[in-house]
């Protein structure tokens, strides 16, 4: 809206994390501004709702558990909430820590829960095999996470400026006021080992704040998700396929594959119209960027 009321805001933006493994913070958020220009949007002033970093990290023999998690010492439940936990088949699959829109840590497999979602394009971000056996092979997310009431009361933040000035100190604070520990000795608490794991994912989180990006092309992604969607519709054709033999009353399925065949040749040979589906298809499924720039930078 035209508007200079701060109530009056309407847009709202909100960033994947593959958009970040794709461009990194600073590249993220030039997209962001680019695209709001091109939509006609005037930016009069932003205001930080949250802020979530994560890592993907793979360490062999690595378990979950929650007895080697250490939290503040001034944890309380208003603060932090209590510790949830998720377990499959025995194994601990998740950790929750905290509550939003205050602070809040999570760990939790990302390889099975891009399985689960379909979201296969992150093997081909890890370089993994999809049909591997995941539970012998997890990818660990470590995420880390600022709602609006901790970045309003405790760091202060709503513009990008403020953000930048403190998200190494936000990352440092965070990972420091929770560990998970390695071996455990002798009674005092704060003695105890930090494992080599939650070492690796401070590092790893320190360095998104340095601007440090993955070298993933987007290329990569893409095919990623074409692979995917090819999947898909080759499973809905078969199910479809299925159906209409059952509907004609036949089981000539070579005699109803030619049938099909020949109706799909037909459909091409009226090139405008193909092509005109063709597109409807590549806006609605928004697998590239193209469409984007054809559209918004003629």
């Amino acid at each position: 809206k035209h508007s200079v009321n701060r109530k009056e805001w309407n847009l709202r933006v909100s960033v994947k994390a593959k958009a970040l493994v794709l461009y990194g913070y600073e590249g993220v958020k030039a997209r962001i501004y680019e695209r709001l220009e091109a939509m006609g949007a005037t930016v009069m002033q932003e205001s930080i709702g949250r802020v979530d970093l994560c890592v993907d990290l793979m360490l062999p023999g690595f378990e979950l558990q929650p007895e080697n998690i250490i939290s503040p010492a001034q944890s309380t439940q208003s603060d932090h909430g209590d510790m949830n936990v998720h377990r499959r088949a025995r194994r601990v699959d998740s950790i929750t820590l905290g509550k939003m829109p205050g602070r809040q840590i999570c760990i939790y497999n990302k390889r099975r829960e891009a399985k689960i979602k379909r979201n296969l394009h992150w093997f081909d971000v890890w370089g993994l095999d999809r049909d591997e056996n995941s539970s012998e092979n997890p990818v660990w997310r470590v995420e880390i996470r600022a709602g609006k009431r901790y970045l309003s009361e405790q760091l202060n933040v709503k513009t990008w400026a403020e953000l930048d000035a403190v998200l190494p100190d936000f990352v440092k604070m965070t990972m420091e006021a929770y560990r998970i520990i390695g071996i455990k000795t002798g009674q005092n608490v704060s003695r105890w080992a930090t494992h080599e794991f939650w070492h690796e994912a401070h590092s790893r989180l320190m360095a998104i704040t340095n601007g440090e990006l993955c070298g993933i092309v987007p290329g990569r992604i893409v095919s990623g998700k074409r692979r995917v969607l090819q999947e898909t519709y080759e499973t809905l054709i078969v199910g479809l396929a299925a159906s209409l033999s059952e509907v004609c009353q036949t089981d000539d399925v070579p005699t109803l594959a030619q049938t099909l065949a020949q109706k799909i040749n037909n459909a091409a040979l009226n090139q405008s119209d193909w092509n005109r589906r063709r597109q409807r298809a590549k806006r609605r499924l928004s697998i590239t960027d193209e469409f984007y720039q054809q559209e918004h930078h003629a």
